[in-house]
């Protein structure tokens, strides 16, 4: 299977783990972002969104820090009096769990009065791997006169906070997604809900994807000591673990060394005699695979 049709299969497990590795000198507050989907990507207007932050400090031992990750995609609407845009702090009014195949409509009220949205069940996308999200007929204009912004969300909640996007709705809009389990790990000066543009997420962030979980869903995300990010499917290994991993590695090194050494000394025919001793005198030996050398053990 090649990672493009696994990057868009449908997950089948109920969660994913992402460990995380401070292998640096100072604390580092680590966050976690969902990738947005390909119809989102590269769009203005739409802003990378988490709560959901660790503070990993370094050298601890494994398996202490990660993002816990359901298989459960979140929908959000809401609408207050500051505008859609980098630092502004968005917290959706109303949220709704979704599934693929699902459709949800947005319905926001035109001001005045100034008056939060509701969320109910709409249009269902047309493939089953898609979530449509739309809104209502509502006087955009008219509100933002009114100092009265409207706000959509995508993403997923977590066990640590939120991870998703927003952006600001137009009127009588369908936007059909196309989710997809991929993340960003990073440290920055991020806020929590705060929108952040996406080249500040991504420009020094570990990509992860599904290719890059194990088959317990499960991957480390380590930032080293050179502030540089390594991504490894499977849980961290202990420092137990990695000494006896690393002794077994020189042993299994002098091993093959030796044995090279006595290849090349039995090549060489520098042994032409060997004695063994035995209690049968005078027994004579040769051996293949050593020039037949003659073996004598004496008693």
């Amino acid at each position: 299977m090649n990672e493009s049709s696994r990057e868009s299969e449908t997950p089948m497990a109920t969660q994913y783990t992402i460990y995380l590795v401070n292998n640096g000198a100072s604390s580092k507050v680590f966050w976690g972002f969902l990738q947005p989907p390909q119809e989102l990507a590269a769009q203005s207007g739409v802003f990378a969104n988490s709560s959901a932050s660790l503070e990993v400090a370094p050298n601890v031992g494994p398996q202490v820090n990660k993002f816990i990750i359901p298989v459960q995609y979140v929908v959000g609407a809401g609408a207050s009096n500051k505008a859609i845009g980098l630092r502004t702090q968005v917290i959706s009014d109303f949220s709704q769990d979704t599934e693929l195949g699902q459709g949800w409509l947005a319905n926001y009220a035109t001001a005045p009065p100034n008056k939060g949205p509701l969320i109910e069940k709409g249009e269902n996308p047309n493939e089953g791997s898609k979530i449509l999200i739309a809104s209502n007929k509502f006087n955009q204009e008219q509100n933002e006169a009114n100092s009265w912004f409207s706000n959509m969300s995508f993403g997923i909640q977590t066990s640590s906070g939120y991870m998703g996007m927003t952006w600001s709705p137009a009127p009588n809009e369908k936007r059909t997604l196309s989710p997809k389990l991929n993340f960003y790990v990073t440290t920055g000066s991020f806020g929590s809900n705060q929108l952040a543009d996406w080249t500040d997420v991504n420009s020094q962030a570990a990509s992860i994807g599904l290719r890059n979980f194990d088959s317990r869903h499960e991957v480390t995300v380590t930032l080293t000591g050179t502030g540089e990010w390594t991504v490894t499917p499977g849980r961290p290994t202990s420092n137990l673990e990695q000494g006896a991993l690393h002794t077994l590695i020189q042993s299994q090194l002098l091993l093959a060394e030796a044995h090279s050494n006595l290849t090349r000394l039995l090549g060489s025919g520098a042994m032409d005699t060997a004695t063994v001793p035995s209690s049968s005198s005078g027994e004579q030996l040769r051996v293949a695979g050593a020039k037949n050398q003659l073996l004598t053990r004496n008693p």
